[in-house]
């Protein structure tokens, strides 16, 4: 049977074991969380912005797919659409091209409509002002404490403990060590503890080469 611990509990780790324990119901996995919430992390902001108004074929697929999720049932309290507006100006060459739901938007019809948004905005009548009425804001961290929630719900073990570092054997990743002492071994480890938690050679055990799965960086 596989076996998986999944350290960071934001949510790319959230989700990641989320989607494990669904995939593979008879998977045991170890999902860890910082004992005490961090002020850094990206995924218990106060919101978050969901668009598909990206550069990237890419992006807007995901965008197109998340967008999806979001108005279903698990989700969709959290979800609040609202639109956006977006002045380009004159210079901005590196815009994202808007999609085609966007609808564009003289001076006035913006002063019209959002007045009270843009009062003070200095505008020189040559910006290009689009509108796109299918962008949403949603509320990320009770969506990560509900991922959390639905995960627990599959199977998967939350313990809100520190991971001190990495076991190794023979150079591959097969465990952790935890801060109250205990070890777990045998696990697929997966990293998923934010662009700004630095990994040290302490953490590694002096084996940056071993092998695991990061899905942050």
């Amino acid at each position: 049977m596989s076996r998986f611990i999944v350290v960071g509990a934001g949510i790319f780790g959230a989700s990641t074991a989320l989607h494990l324990a669904r995939d593979a119901p008879n998977t045991k996995i170890y999902l860890f969380d910082l004992p005490t919430d961090s002020a850094q992390s990206a995924s218990i902001d106060i919101n978050k912005i969901i668009r598909r108004e990206y550069a990237s074929d890419l992006y807007r697929t995901l965008a197109d797919e998340a967008m999806k999720a979001w108005q279903g049932e698990d989700y969709k309290t959290f979800y609040h659409k609202s639109g956006w507006v977006v002045v380009h100006g004159n210079q901005d060459t590196s815009l994202p091209r808007p999609p085609a739901e966007c609808k564009r938007m003289t001076h006035k019809e913006l002063r019209q409509r959002f007045d009270s948004v843009f009062e003070g905005c200095q505008l020189d009548g040559g910006e290009d002002i689009t509108y796109n009425e299918s962008v949403a804001w949603v509320e990320a961290a009770k969506a990560l404490g509900k991922t959390i929630q639905l995960a627990c719900t599959a199977g998967v073990i939350y313990r809100k403990e520190e991971i001190t570092k990495l076991c190794f054997v023979k150079g591959e990743c097969n465990g952790v060590y935890l801060k109250s002492g205990e070890q777990l071994r045998g696990y697929t480890v997966v990293l998923a503890m934010g662009l700004l938690r630095p990994i040290d050679q302490g953490f590694l055990l002096g084996q940056p080469t071993g092998r695991f799965v990061n899905i942050s960086r």
